[in-house]
């Protein structure tokens, strides 16, 4: 009901089917950017309404195989639809992580379909999308961190954070206003720490239900 991958955007690649009930992958496999993306995704949605938040009630179209096999992924907002397209970096000659493997990834980009069914059509402006930026680093930081406490505050840790991408961090010591450049990236660090800091102060679920 919350989720479905998709084929809409190039490279072709179909999403997986199977005649059996079963979907075990390496991550060699196209079928497991599918069903990472559907799990997170899914189970995302039921944190979410677990905490009494009625949000992105609308089935995401996921293509987990987007964006010309450029490194970099996205979330599209359109009259109340919601797409989410993963890029998988090999279209640069070198074999990048493919971002849909990766569960900060896929929670941040779904995280902006959060914020969108929040508040439509209000995300704009250097601040506002920083801000936004950094609200979607928290609840992918903030669900993993719940699964397992290692490194969790390398922001795209398994995407980023080696030699292809820096990643993002969320313990930054930036701040506001002199660490206000105009890259909504670098300065979204200020605002995702912070919100990490009251994580810290007053627990996982409290500090998600404030932050929603």
């Amino acid at each position: 009901a919350y989720a479905k991958i998709a084929e809409f955007d190039n490279p072709v690649i179909l999403p997986v089917t199977t005649t059996l009930p079963q979907f075990n992958f390496t991550r060699s496999d196209d079928g497991f950017e599918d069903v990472n993306a559907f799990y997170h995704v899914n189970a995302f949605q039921q944190y979410l309404q677990s905490l009494g938040f009625t949000l992105v009630q609308t089935q995401v179209l996921i293509d987990t195989h987007g964006k010309n096999g450029q490194d970099q992924s996205l979330h599209i907002y359109n009259n109340g639809n919601h797409q989410l397209i993963f890029g998988s970096g090999h279209s640069v000659g070198i074999e990048h992580v493919d971002d849909a493997e990766d569960a900060d990834v896929i929670v941040h980009e779904y995280g902006h379909a959060v914020s969108a069914s929040a508040c439509p059509n209000c995300n704009s402006g250097l601040e506002r999308t920083a801000i936004d930026e950094a609200i979607c680093d928290y609840l992918a930081t903030s669900y993993k961190r719940a699964i397992n406490d290692y490194n969790w505050q390398n922001m795209f840790s398994w995407d980023g954070h080696n030699e292809f991408w820096n990643g993002r961090n969320v313990t930054s010591t930036k701040h506001y206003p002199e660490d206000n450049k105009l890259d909504i990236y670098y300065r979204s660090e200020i605002f995702s720490s912070v919100l990490m800091q009251i994580w810290d102060a007053v627990g996982k679920e409290a500090a998600d239900k404030i932050v929603i």
